[in-house]
């Protein structure tokens, strides 16, 4: 059993454990001081496969980052993984499998200068890397992408790299393991 702070109750605590490594970087990266508000032109983009997971994270980064949230409708199947598309994240159309307008979100993404890509953790890092590579596909190399994500297994950073410039994790084991080890529930 791993210590408790290797471990997140859901997608909800892995989002609030990230919201302060998020905001520490984004003032940084954009040299804004603390109490300053970071501009829109960086978008959060969840990708989290599991929608119920998806909407808990990007409830969490709209309320508490207050940025242009969009969320990556993300599907699995077989062993692979694809973006079907892009949906503006509205806390008063929070079911799950909600469309809001793909070309609200499709605007916000080409008009960004940073797109941080929020998940609730890596596995094996194809999630991660089928969003960067259909992010790049809709806004261009030149934008750089960050990935933000409770749980990323050392092992997993190298590979990575190949399509985030930076990766910031709350926690990041030595070695890859199931996803249900860090969360008391993994829908």
């Amino acid at each position: 059993m791993p210590a408790p702070r290797d471990r997140f109750a859901d997608a909800r605590a892995a989002g609030v454990a990230l919201v302060p490594l998020i905001t520490d970087w984004l003032h940084l990266a954009t040299s804004a001081a603390p109490q300053e508000r970071v501009s829109a032109d960086v978008v959060i983009a969840v990708a989290a496969s599991d929608a119920q997971a998806a909407c808990d994270l990007a409830e969490v980064m709209a309320a508490q980052i207050g940025l242009p949230t969009i969320r990556l409708l993300m599907a699995r199947h077989g062993e692979g993984v694809d973006v079907q598309g892009a949906g503006l994240f509205e806390p008063d159309a929070r079911e799950p499998d909600a469309r809001i307008p793909e070309a609200l979100a499709l605007e916000l993404l080409q008009g960004a200068r940073t797109i941080v890509v929020v998940d609730r953790g890596v596995e094996t890092g194809l999630s991660a890397l089928r969003a960067a590579q259909w992010l790049r596909e809709q806004c261009g190399s030149a934008v750089p992408l960050v990935l933000a994500v409770a749980v990323c297994p050392q092992q997993a950073l190298p590979e990575l790299r190949q399509g985030y410039q930076h990766v910031i994790a709350a926690v990041s084991p030595l070695a890859r393991r199931r996803l249900r080890w860090h969360f008391d529930d993994l829908q």
